[in-house]
């Protein structure tokens, strides 16, 4: 019976092809590798074959190489076959050799094009990673895919940034892609006006049910319109309700504008009390962004109102610790001000309350890449340090790292500047990548179960720690960008002066 039933099964799988690839998990692997190779005789092309065959024996090396020569030379213009066995090597050289053999087959073969330029991006060859790309466009001139990624390889300070992104808009009107390209132009633009423009051009031609990417756009948007002019959230959220259809409950975002519309309008008739009654209750929906300093500055604002608590003070500096931003803490300067506290005894001030509030950061000891020996961090004892977990080919740490070595260069090396590689196969990028991009940090390697208490990052990167001097965790799970550098400087200075 259970024979019969097999028999039945594998018979359906042959028939049906690349359709029924889960079904093979449930068959041995003799059987599996004949299956697969039939689906291959009757489709070459099947990318996704080539991949389960090769996960299928993953290890057998030796095999793997003699089935590749045989396809090779069975099915010498198929680019998949090149492409598909590239992937044994990744992250080294060789993945190259296969690449460019698939690539040279077939032109057209996106996947391709994207790999090789991933991997010289990640080799830290910026110019070989656009030739990569711009021949893909030259290839498949009509896929929209290929030419986002060439137009967003070059960094915005490319003086032809803008015109190559508004060309793909332009000759893709109908691609989610152009939504992805308006959406970098919205959040790119310093200009509000610019960004309502393509926001709004988001809205009226790829309506958020078209795209993913579009309902991302639109609360984004959001986003940003708390902060700019609360009041104009309330038209966009009418047009987000007309569809039946709707990806998020627009209604809570809808509840939050108006109560901090409410909130505002406490705060301007000098009504603290009533203004914080609101904004205590206001709870942001997991699926939109909350700008970290919105809802803060309303409160400093509002408690600024309560002259007569003798407890502002430090409500303020707890509110500020918390999320610390320049904003912040120009509301709470004015505040001490009024209390006879000068800029010196403010920082003293938060410095302590910070110290005060600190756990001891937990210890470690890695391997150091550059000394060949370890580091721990009672090593580090009397100076700052930021700590970052990161790896190399982590685009978001990467992106990162300009912006922490653009404040770090203003203190005067009075931080010091850790990172720890949380993929240790990684290791050959990590000195390469160091001398390429001329960072700063002392890289570290990461060790498999080790106890990381309260610098935990959770298997994730990037994950940004602060300490003191004295080795006390003062903050933890901030990101830094473009835009809150003075901020992250403000945190650095406030920890370098922590007691």
């Amino acid at each position: 019976m259970i024979l019969v039933l097999s028999g039945c099964k594998t018979k359906s799988i042959i028939s049906n092809g690349s359709n029924t690839h889960s079904d093979l998990d449930t068959l041995p692997k003799e059987l599996r590798n004949s299956i697969l190779k039939n689906i291959i005789k009757k489709n070459p092309h099947d990318s996704w074959a080539y991949y389960r065959f090769n996960l299928s024996n993953s290890g057998d090396t030796v095999m793997l190489n003699k089935q590749y020569k045989t396809w090779m030379k069975k099915y010498p213009k198929v680019g998949q076959v090149p492409l598909s066995y590239s992937e044994l090597y990744e992250g080294k050289p060789e993945q190259d050799v296969y690449l460019k053999q698939a690539v040279k087959i077939n032109p057209k073969l996106i996947d391709g094009w994207n790999a090789l330029s991933l991997n010289a991006y990640f080799n830290n060859d910026d110019d070989l990673r656009k030739d990569y790309l711009k021949n893909g466009v030259d290839a498949n001139p009509e896929n929209a895919e290929v030419f986002y990624r060439y137009v967003t390889s070059f960094s915005e300070n490319d003086e032809n940034y803008e015109q190559r992104l508004l060309q793909l808009i332009e000759k893709f009107p109908g691609s989610e892609y152009s939504v992805r390209t308006l959406n970098i132009l919205a959040n790119d633009s310093k200009s509000p006006e610019d960004k309502i423009r393509y926001y709004e051009k988001i809205k009226h031609i790829y309506f958020p049910l078209k795209f993913n990417q579009a309902t991302s756009a639109m609360l984004s948007y959001y986003s940003f319109l708390l902060e700019y002019n609360v009041e104009k959230t309330l038209p966009l959220l009418n047009d987000l309700l007309k569809p039946k259809f709707r990806p998020y409950d627009w209604n809570l975002l809808l509840v939050m504008s108006r109560q901090l519309i409410s909130a505002k309008a406490y705060i301007k008739e000098q009504k603290g009390k009533e203004a914080l009654a609101i904004l205590n209750n206001v709870n942001f929906p997991y699926f939109v962004y909350q700008p970290p300093n919105l809802v803060p500055l309303l409160k400093a604002q509002a408690m600024v109102l309560l002259k007569d608590d003798a407890t502002v003070y430090e409500s303020l500096i707890n509110q500020f610790s918390k999320k610390p931003s320049i904003v912040l803490y120009k509301e709470l300067l004015k505040y001490s001000l009024k209390q006879n506290k000068d800029t010196t005894q403010l920082r003293s001030d938060i410095s302590a309350f910070l110290s005060k509030t600190a756990r001891r950061a937990t210890l470690f000891k890695l391997y150091n890449y550059q000394s060949k020996d370890s580091l721990a961090l009672t090593d580090l004892k009397g100076s700052a340090i930021l700590l970052t977990y990161w790896y190399p080919q982590c685009g978001p740490c990467r992106a990162e790292f300009p912006h922490f070595e653009n404040v770090l260069s203003k203190l005067n090396g009075s931080v010091k500047y850790v990172s720890i590689n949380i993929v240790p196969k990684e290791a050959n990028l990590v000195l390469p990548i160091m001398k390429a991009k001329q960072y700063s940090f002392i890289p570290l390697e990461e060790q498999r179960f080790r106890e990381k208490g309260n610098m935990d990052n959770m298997g994730a990167a990037p994950a940004n720690f602060l300490i003191d001097k004295n080795g006390k965790l003062i903050f933890s799970n901030f990101r830094v960008d473009e835009s809150n550098e003075d901020d992250f400087k403000l945190m650095l200075e406030l920890v370098i002066g922590s007691k």
